[in-house]
């Protein structure tokens, strides 16, 4: 990129909602991997020491199991989670996209600033400025 365009406020700002995007995808992949470890782990009921099965793969409920790790928290855990991921992808894709324009934006300018910093006659192909390098002229 551009040393000028860095340093503008608009780029400033799109890495701050990117870094932000980051932020909460990675706080959304906790979520999901503790929710992962909850279903899909067996563990020891804590009170009577029972071994349970992973809640992902239960064939019957022991009650002491079903406290432990009730589904309504596990829910909870998923529920809160969606929202910070599509959170944090908004503004990922926001700060990327802002960023990709300013950069693009800034591209065009310089390739228009040394177009137009041709000298006069070397436009086109036969040195003229004018035409398509054939040659011909137009009879009158």
């Amino acid at each position: 990129m551009n040393g000028a365009v860095e340093s503008t406020a608009w780029v400033v700002r799109a890495q701050r909602m990117r870094a932000s995007g980051l932020g909460l995808l990675f706080l959304a992949g906790l979520s999901w991997a503790y929710l992962a470890m909850l279903m899909f782990t067996p563990f020891e009921s804590a009170e009577y020491s029972n071994h349970c099965d992973a809640p992902a793969f239960r064939d019957h409920v022991y009650e002491d199991c079903e406290e432990e790790r009730p589904w309504t928290t596990m829910t909870g855990i998923l529920a809160a989670s969606v929202p910070l991921g599509m959170l944090g992808m908004g503004l990922y894709t926001s700060g990327t996209t802002t960023l990709r324009v300013r950069e693009y934006v800034s591209e065009v300018m310089v390739a228009d600033k040394a177009s137009s910093a041709q000298p006069a006659g070397s436009g086109g192909p036969d040195g003229t400025g004018e035409g398509d390098g054939s040659g011909s002229t137009k009879d009158t």
